[in-house]
């Protein structure tokens, strides 16, 4: 049986997500909005292939360094193994919802917005699936 105050903080927390989303996008004017193409950045900061080497390797960075912190060094252990290919796929997933943005006219900012965002639900699901069991 579920403990109530667990299920009082997913209710809590579930119907601020639900507030939050219905604010964001009536907020925004979404509708309206038409994307302006070019980049006023110098060098290699402009071009998309920096953007995307530069999160992936922020994304590599921060998932090793937390599961080597978990983990605590010494030989690779069974979860580890086992959680890496998920870890691959998030970050296939991170990429290519910024490369889609991007490729949709979204300016970096607005693309990597959605990046972390996607980064953000992911997170979500691994604490929900922990906090039933599953994981």
């Amino acid at each position: 049986m579920v403990d109530g105050t667990y299920l009082a903080s997913g209710l809590l927390f579930g119907s601020l997500a639900v507030v939050t989303a219905v604010a964001v996008v009536r907020g925004f004017g979404w509708r309206r909005y038409r994307p302006r193409f070019g980049s006023d950045a110098p060098g290699t900061a402009g071009t998309p292939t920096a953007a995307v080497a530069g999160l992936v390797a922020l994304t590599v960075g921060v998932v090793g360094g937390g599961l080597l912190f978990v983990r605590g060094g010494g030989p690779p252990s069974t979860t580890t193994i086992v959680v890496a290919p998920f870890v691959a796929v998030a970050g296939y997933l991170v990429v290519g919802v910024y490369m889609t943005a991007k490729s949709r006219g979204y300016h970096r900012a607005q693309a990597a917005m959605l990046s972390a965002w996607s980064v953000g639900a992911l997170l979500l699901l691994a604490v929900a699936g922990a906090l039933l069991g599953a994981v």
